[in-house]
């Protein structure tokens, strides 16, 4: 994790223009979940401003770990230690102009536990994300998240998990489709990502409720007079992110006996190429007893 960037040390450089540089320390202090010190993680501060420092090193009971180096830098820290997910972040060093000279800069770095992963199913048409031509417009489209494909006669796939009904409006220059589910209980909520350190961004297990049972988007393709709702438009450079669950079944007293719950990592969009394409990657657990969305597959969502 070097964090060379000739650019962005420039820029510090400016902004710290007039004031010397200092030799200045960070104190990290590594914590899981809880607020609880981890000792024993392999612990990275490097510090890129003037020099280079690089240190590591491993943390003791009280979870922390320090590094001294001159400011302005950008800094990055890093903790990495079996059962845990690796978590990681980076921020810029400035000298305080009302307190000249060295300083010391308190961090910390939260981990979180490897509580059940699962490899589960990386659900494409081929590896990384799937670009899927879409079949036809104007009628419900199954698509199996088991297969990795459009069900029949379309693909090869068996059950609808997802039901899409695509649209092409030539006049508005714009695609849409409206997305269903064949069972009920079954559902998609958008999460957007908190500030997390962790590489594992997600929640441990998928919530039980506040699924929606249809989710609408529309996508302009081209210049044109349409006007489009901000939640239903389509964003394919912003950040979001679903959790989905099908194959909901209940048992005698209404409670859910097992469904298959899984996660999406950015739009669930469609991009005008050649051919209209239904364009997303996803991550599926195939344990039908089990919410869980972990995983440390590198390539999962």
């Amino acid at each position: 994790m070097k964090f060379k960037n000739l650019l962005m040390i420039v820029c510090l450089m400016i902004a710290a223009k007039g004031m010397a540089a200092s030799l200045s320390t960070v104190e990290l202090k590594i914590v899981d979940e809880t607020g609880a010190p981890i000792k024993g993680v392999r612990a990275l501060i490097e510090i890129d401003g003037e020099d280079y420092k690089k240190y590591e090193g491993v943390t003791g009971t009280n979870g922390l770990f320090s590094a001294q180096g001159k400011i302005p830098a950008l800094v990055g820290y890093d903790g990495q230690k079996e059962g845990y997910y690796r978590s990681l972040e980076n921020f810029y060093f400035l000298p305080d102009k009302s307190r000249p000279g060295s300083r010391i800069e308190k961090r910390t770095l939260t981990m979180r536990k490897i509580i059940d992963p699962k490899e589960g199913k990386r659900g494409s048409t081929r590896s990384g994300s799937s670009w899927l031509e879409i079949p036809a417009y104007d009628k419900a489209i199954g698509f199996d998240l088991l297969e990795s494909d459009w069900v029949a006669p379309y693909g090869k796939g068996k059950d609808a998990d997802f039901v899409f009904t695509f649209s092409k409006d030539t006049t508005n220059k714009t695609l849409s489709y409206v997305l269903t589910f064949s069972n009920d209980g079954d559902g998609i909520m958008e999460y957007p990502f908190k500030n997390i350190q962790s590489v594992f961004r997600w929640p441990h297990n998928a919530p039980l409720d506040g699924y929606n049972t249809s989710l609408k988007k529309y996508l302009i393709y081209e210049s044109s007079p349409a006007v489009l709702s901000s939640k239903e438009e389509m964003k394919m450079n912003t950040e979001i992110n679903y959790i989905f669950r099908v194959r909901t079944q209940y048992d005698a007293t209404g409670n859910i006996a097992s469904a298959l719950y899984g996660k999406i990592s950015g739009e669930l969009g469609m991009w005008p190429v050649k051919r209209d394409v239904l364009k997303f990657g996803y991550w599926l657990n195939t344990d039908p007893t089990s919410r869980s969305l972990e995983s440390t597959h590198p390539t999962s969502p």
